[in-house]
Parts: structure tokens; sequence; C-alpha cells
């Protein structure tokens, strides 16, 4: 990713859940999907008002899963967002 390229972790409402209940760290997540999304998109709002990209990255429950498994991770904030940003990568072809 360039330097100003946020790679975001991106959910559906469906997939929220398992998110919510089944990761590592349950106490980082807001309390439904509704409320995660308004400060998920205030956040891209911010960012970009200073001139950052966002991109959303789509990623289900089972994909990070087995991404931790293989990388011998948690499934917690820091693994999420390390997922988000070399999916990016892979799908873009940009470097970080």
């Amino acid at each position: 990713m360039g330097p100003n390229v946020f790679a975001l972790a991106w959910y559906t409402e469906e997939e929220y859940s398992k998110f919510q209940h089944l990761s590592a760290d349950p106490e980082v997540w807001d309390e439904s999907y509704e409320s995660w999304k308004t400060n998920a998109e205030s956040t891209i709002r911010e960012l970009e008002a200073h001139g950052a990209t966002v991109a959303k990255i789509d990623i289900s429950f089972t994909e990070i899963q087995q991404w931790c498994a293989m990388a011998g991770k948690p499934n917690d904030s820091s693994a999420r967002s390390e997922f988000a940003a070399a999916k990016h990568q892979s799908t873009t072809g940009l470097g970080t």
C-alpha cells in the first residue's frame, strides 16, 4: 500500500456476530453491526479528510480463522488489520 492508503477490514452484517462473539478480543466489538458500521464510516471520513485513501477489505470469519491458524496468530484486531493489509496488497499488487 502507498503511504496514505489504509486497508480497513470490512464485515457483512451476517458475519459480524461471528467476529463479535468468536474472536480473541470480543471486548473491542461494538454492540451491534449498525453501531460498528456507523463508527467505521466515521473513521473513514476522518482519514479521507486528512488526505488518506481507505480501501474497504471484505473479510469473512472463515478466511481470517484460516489465515490466523496458518500464521500462528490469535484472531484479534492486530491480526485482522494485518490480514486486511495483506489481502489488499495481494489483490492490487501494491506494496506496503
